[in-house]
């Protein structure tokens, strides 16, 4: 019977190695059961169950060295937490699945440098300098595995330097499981000791692995993964990015629970955290289904997008592209979708950018969309006839925020802000996220990080991100947006959010738009300056191309001049 049940459960992990309920904590619970009734098992009767694979857990370690950002900070997509660090040993305890359930010896799984990847996010735990792997819990689950694994002997074999202790730039693609991520170094290679910080504060890389080895890098993650899965969200081309071990753009993670896998079940639209609203990706304003702006239908449920490396061409000191092909997701499927062309590019730049560009066209000739999801207690949506043909069209972006919130009489949370002021109680801020977002004009917002990574750390750098529009676009501060959590408690889900709005309506010839994720350390007194301006007349397109098949936009940052152009067919 255990295995039978078992063999159900091979259909969570994707051949790519992607655990499809989220890394923290489903995955971690996924494999310390498996390993458990394996080792049981195998102890009781001398084989482990077949329907246990042994190899899909080798290949989960890859993804969750991909889902630890750089602010040493585990990817919260869906309904995943964002977990400080690497809290438990599912990791290792699956590297070392072949040596625990099959009979063969197993090939190294954990190399010299994803052991100083992994060890890098321990924050203080010295796990990694026991030989043991500092193993100290529960007896009947120790393992000898794990008692004989010495990651300060592997780490030892990891050649890098001071500057680049991760090394160099690292892409990683789950087109299965529909995630990827970036991590692209903020320094050139040096061998020369680098520190952080100044005074109690301070904190250096070392020969060894250690938190500071996360600081000189940016981080994106990039989510494409199905809503049919489960505990997924409707959040298709969703992303996170942090810099200098500062989480900047950010996700609402963990909260209502995504229960709705039905065709017709439209329960994980009635909260925010759920729909497009929530997210840091493409929302259309009149799928918006009330004047409160919490329910949106942007994307469309059950639809399934892609993930992949694009075939777009860069220039040789540049970082290959991904692309996300949300056009199913919004409906180009449907005639009553809302968009014909919905595809996200993501560019790793030399400086230790991220260029995101958006080609977006309106279905012609959509029809109006009737979506019935009350059967199922979940919200219905009607657009007005005649339908939209021209769509209001903007991208959401959310940071993360540590300021309390004002409380009532009973001591409810209300949405209302009070000061963040980390000296007022630092034992409350000793780990802290917050970010204060500043819209410097109509083309640029500044993130002021406030909290470095490790324990009362001021922020080590913060971020600015730009952005352009062929149409002609801006930024609005929208400040604090909350939401329920779990057990439906009002406003303990809370995001400070900005948006990048249109300046017109979007129609069927299309728009496209771009935008710079720059990372600046906290040395460096003046923010970025980037300049974004259309050069599509410069490309000489045919008098009837649209703008996903003929448009250009120039960026000029540090005095180095760069072109994304789009040129289809």
């Amino acid at each position: 019977m255990i295995n039978d049940i078992l063999w159900l459960h091979r259909s969570m992990f994707t051949d790519d190695g992607v655990y499809v309920e989220g890394v923290a904590m489903y995955s971690f619970m996924s494999i310390t059961g498996l390993v458990g009734i394996s080792a049981l098992q195998k102890a009781s009767f001398g084989f482990a169950p077949e329907a246990v694979d042994e190899d899909a857990l080798v290949r989960l370690v890859r993804f969750h060295l991909a889902s630890m950002s750089t602010d040493a900070y585990t990817v919260a997509f869906g309904d995943s937490h964002r977990k400080r660090g690497w809290g438990d040993l599912s990791t290792l305890q699956a590297a070392l699945a072949p040596k625990k359930i099959a009979r063969d010896a197993p090939a190294e799984n954990l190399t010299p440098c994803g052991a100083r990847e992994y060890c890098s996010a321990m924050w203080g735990c010295p796990k990694c300098w026991y030989g043991s792997g500092g193993l100290y819990e529960d007896p009947w689950r120790i393992s000898p595995d794990l008692l004989a694994l010495n990651l300060t002997d592997l780490v030892a074999w990891c050649s890098v330097s001071s500057s680049q202790p991760l090394g160099g730039q690292l892409l990683r693609v789950f087109s299965d499981g529909g995630y990827a991520s970036i991590r692209t170094p903020l320094l050139p290679a040096q061998g020369s000791p680098h520190c952080f910080g100044t005074g109690s504060a301070e904190i250096c890389v070392r020969s060894g692995p250690s938190l500071a080895d996360n600081i000189p890098y940016a981080f994106l993650a990039l989510q494409a993964r199905p809503s049919s899965f489960s505990h997924s969200e409707v959040d298709f081309g969703t992303f996170i990015w942090s810099a200098w071990g500062a989480r900047l753009i950010s996700e609402y993670g963990y909260g209502t629970i995504s229960t709705a896998v039905g065709p017709w079940d439209t329960r994980r639209y009635e909260y925010i955290d759920n729909n497009p609203a929530g997210h840091n990706t493409v929302v259309v304003r009149e799928a918006f289904k009330d004047a409160e702006e919490q329910i949106n239908f942007s994307q469309l449920h059950l639809a399934v997008g892609s993930l992949g490396y694009s075939e777009a061409r860069t220039d040789s000191e540049e970082g290959r592209c991904l692309e996300l092909d949300g056009s199913v997701p919004y409906g180009a499927s449907r005639s009553d979708g809302w968009l014909d062309v919905m595809r996200r590019y993501a560019c790793p730049v030399s400086d230790g950018a991220f260029v995101l560009v958006d080609l977006l066209a309106v279905k012609r000739n959509r029809t109006a969309m009737h979506i019935y999801g009350a059967q199922y207690g979940g919200p219905n949506f009607d657009e007005a006839e005649p339908p939209s043909l021209r769509l209001h069209i903007d991208e959401y972006f959310h940071t993360e925020t540590s300021a309390p919130l004002a409380t009532d009489s009973n001591g409810n949370r209300l949405a209302q802000e009070l000061e963040f002021d980390r000296s007022s109680d630092p034992s409350a801020f000793k780990w802290c996220s917050h970010v204060d977002p500043v819209v410097l004009n109509a083309g640029a917002v500044v993130l002021h990080a406030r909290c470095g990574l490790g324990g009362f750390r001021p922020a080590d750098g913060s971020g600015l991100i730009s952005g352009f529009s062929i149409s002609g676009g801006h930024f609005v501060y929208d400040g604090l947006v909350t939401t329920v959590d779990t057990w439906k408690r009002p406003n303990w889900l809370k995001k400070r959010r900005i948006r990048f709005v249109g300046n017109s309506t979007v129609g069927a010839e299309g728009d496209l738009r771009l935008f710079v994720l720059s990372p600046f350390p906290a040395t460096q007194n003046d923010t970025p300056e980037i300049s974004l301006e259309s050069c599509t007349e410069e490309l000489d397109c045919p008098y009837n191309a649209s703008v996903t098949q003929c448009s250009c936009v120039s960026m000029c940052s540090n005095s180095i001049l760069r072109w994304a152009v789009v040129l289809l067919g």
